[in-house]
């Protein structure tokens, strides 16, 4: 019957909620909601009578990405205006407090019935700030266009603060730019003095030093130089490197000086013009020979005469070879003399170049102290003739993109849009209300969440409508067996009939974790159920502290209770117990005694229920509350099962757990919970099925019912 838990997660399961739950929550804190919408209704409907219309006109200014540069000029210093940061700083001008004043001096806002209201004539601070709460000033999201709105409960007065506030902000800024112009034009005039002459000055001095070194040519005197200088260092490389050609030859020459032959095999013999005119001289001589020779014998005089020539020639060559060493050397001494005139001169014309370039520094610094005062010179000239050009021209990037409209009606809710934002507000209120006042309280409230919170099986539902019970016509299960409440008492029967069975007895003990539960309205019913059954049931009253069994049937005051059956451990006869319901008897609790805890620890108790189970069917123990007194306590060990009672939506959750973990520690075998005063109409879980909402206004077992079900 029992579930296990956790309970560290018991706070956590009482705050969760299913479906189902949700549902009856709403239902059974619908007076909440409708109290709440009915106040949300009121009120709306109150604040749209009180209320004063109100009309809003609009005015739309656009700022252009860029400066307006109508005359083409350079703008160094130009804005970006499509800046978020740009835009805001714009908006936070409309706040200006001279342009506020502007715009209530020039439109007489202060005596305006529509601005000023009930107060009449404004002060200045009155009027700021009455301005300040009716204009609006704010960028669209994602556009550089600036929304001036302005509210009055005169349409007239709407529009004119809309466009009155755009308006002067406009003429504040032309005249911001115009100041502006004035001044950059003073600074610009005055600069431009001071350069003038610093340029002259600069001028100056550079013409003094052109005179005072000559130095009106310096500039070409250094191209000059430099032409020169490339000139004769281009002869010295020449020069040298003839020489080292030179060189190389007449070390060559000078190492084989005596060989003809070895000598012609070289370039520098063989191309020397001498060489060059004894080889063409023999070369004419052979062809001369080769003429006379087709024509003349070899004694002839003629060919005697020609080879005689020939051979004189080669003599000619091989003595002009010879003497080449000699030759070389001569041209070799004189490339060496070349060579040294080039370096001298060269080195003069470095030294000139750099005696020049000395000079020419302290010249140039004077220059481009010229060039530079005569460039800012310039430029100040320039601007100075572009600023006074367009001080007459002066544009803004601001413009009215659309100026305010006469509004065509308030912009107040009406009535019925109050009323409606008023009745949802109050839903709104009533629900949340009910979800925390669910949260506050944490009584156990359904079948599912009291399963969920305690680990018990809830083994009967009893739903709202029983009362207190007085005398025996106040009993369901006689005056109206047909109801819903007695039907869940014979529901709660079969419950305990299986509990009887598996554990093969059939003594049953109610009690509730506190007073006031309705355990013994419970433990009565359940009894004249088992009575009504055919079984012989005893219901014994053990609550010695406040007994009411035995007045509410009426005990004789002569038959033993069970104090008395305690105290004298005899056993009264079946007829003193018996009452007017059939197989019903009933053991009050007797005399009244003064320490019912002492008697009920003792062994009697037991005694007396071992009698009842011989003698009866079923035996039902009424026990005092287990948080009030530890009576209850001392008796779960002498019964089979125990049965708890909880009053729905009274009883704490946690009260119950408590309850529970003390009769697990007893010892004792809990059936499962009775949740009692279920709600009738909605109760969510085991019981929603015997309630009136299922089966109709008579619930199950009317006629009514039974025809629905049948259908």
């Amino acid at each position: 019957m029992m579930k296990e838990s956790d309970p560290r997660n018991e706070d956590e399961e009482l705050r969760k909620f299913t479906f189902l739950e949700v549902i009856h929550l709403l239902r059974e804190r619908a007076w909440v909601i409708v109290v709440c919408v009915i106040v949300g209704l009121f009120l709306g409907l109150g604040y749209a009578a009180h209320q004063s219309r109100i009309f809003r006109a609009k005015a739309v200014l656009e700022v252009a990405s860029e400066e307006p540069n109508v005359l083409k000029f350079d703008q160094g210093h130009a804005q970006d205006f499509t800046a978020q940061d740009a835009l805001q700083t714009t908006v936070a001008c409309f706040r200006s407090r001279t342009l506020l004043q502007n715009v209530i001096d020039k439109y007489d806002l202060r005596s305006d019935p529509a601005f000023a209201g009930r107060l009449g004539n404004l002060t200045d601070e009155q009027a700021l700030e009455r301005i300040l709460r009716v204009t609006y000033v704010d960028v669209r999201k994602g556009t550089r266009l600036i929304d001036i709105i302005g509210e009055s409960s005169n349409p007239k007065t709407a529009q004119t603060l809309a466009n009155a506030l755009s308006a002067e902000f406009l003429a504040m800024l032309m005249e911001q730019r115009a100041s502006t112009s004035k001044f950059a034009l003073k600074f610009l005039m005055d600069e431009a003095a001071t350069l003038k002459t610093k340029l002259q000055h600069s001028e100056e001095v550079l013409q003094d030093y052109k005179e005072n070194h000559h130095s009106v040519s310096l500039e070409e005197k250094q191209d000059t130089v430099v032409s020169k200088l490339k000139n004769q260092n281009a002869q010295w490389t020449d020069a040298k490197a003839a020489r080292l050609r030179l060189e190389a030859d007449y070390n060559k020459v000078v190492a084989h000086a005596d060989d003809v032959n070895m000598l012609l095999s070289m370039a520098a013999v063989s191309n020397h013009p001498a060489v060059i005119e004894c080889k063409q001289q023999i070369s004419t001589l052979e062809s001369k020979i080769a003429v006379l020779g087709l024509r003349y014998t070899e004694k002839h005089p003629m060919m005697i005469q020609t080879r005689a020539q020939i051979a004189d020639a080669h003599a000619l060559l091989n003595a002009t070879v010879l003497k080449m060493p000699s030759l070389l050397r001569s041209t070799y001494e004189a490339a060496i003399v070349t060579e040294k005139n080039f370096e001298t001169a060269l080195r003069e014309q470095e030294q000139a170049a750099q005696d020049l370039n000395r000079q020419a520094i302290p010249y140039n610094v004077l220059y481009r102290d010229v060039e530079t005062d005569r460039a800012l010179y310039e430029a100040i000239l320039k601007r100075l003739k572009e600023a006074d050009i367009a001080k007459g021209v002066e544009l803004s990037n601001i413009r009215i993109f659309e100026a305010a409209a006469l509004p065509a009606g308030p912009v107040n809710l009406g009535k019925i849009k109050l009323g409606g934002l008023g009745i949802l507000g109050g839903l709104v209120l009533g629900v949340g209300l009910s979800f925390a006042l669910h949260l506050v309280d944490n009584s156990l409230k359904t079948v599912d969440q009291a399963e969920r919170i305690t680990g018990l099986s809830v083994i009967g539902a009893i739903p709202r409508g029983g009362r207190r019970i007085k005398s025996k016509n106040d009993i369901f299960l006689l005056n109206d067996p047909k109801s819903i409440i007695a039907e869940s008492f014979r529901s709660l029967r079969a419950s305990l009939e299986l509990a009887a069975r598996r554990k093969d007895g059939g003594i049953f003990l109610f009690t509730s974790a506190v007073p006031s539960e309705g355990k013994t309205f419970t433990a009565i019913h359940i009894a004249v159920a088992f009575a009504q059954q055919g079984l012989r049931t005893l219901l014994i009253d053990a609550d010695l502290r406040a007994p009411k069994i035995g007045d509410i049937f009426k005990c004789e005051r002569g038959v033993p209770g069970v104090s008395d059956v305690i105290a004298r451990e005899s056993w009264p006869c079946r007829d003193s117990l018996a009452t007017e319901i059939n197989n019903l008897f009933v053991l009050s609790a007797g005399t009244r005694i003064i320490n019912p805890a002492e008697i009920l620890s003792g062994p009697g108790f037991g005694k007396l229920l071992q009698m009842a189970a011989a003698d009866f069917d079923a035996v039902i123990v009424d026990s005092a509350p287990i948080h009030a007194v530890s009576d209850t306590l001392l008796l779960v060990e002498h019964v089979h099962w125990v049965c708890m009672v909880a009053k729905a939506g009274g009883t704490s959750a946690s009260a119950v757990i408590r309850a529970r973990q003390q009769l697990e520690l007893a010892g004792a075998k809990v059936a499962g919970l009775v949740l009692n005063q279920l709600p009738s109409d909605g109760g969510v879980g085991y019981y929603y099925y015997y309630s009136p909402g299922h089966y109709g206004e008579a619930g199950y077992g009317s006629k009514k019912a039974e025809q629905t079900h049948k259908g």
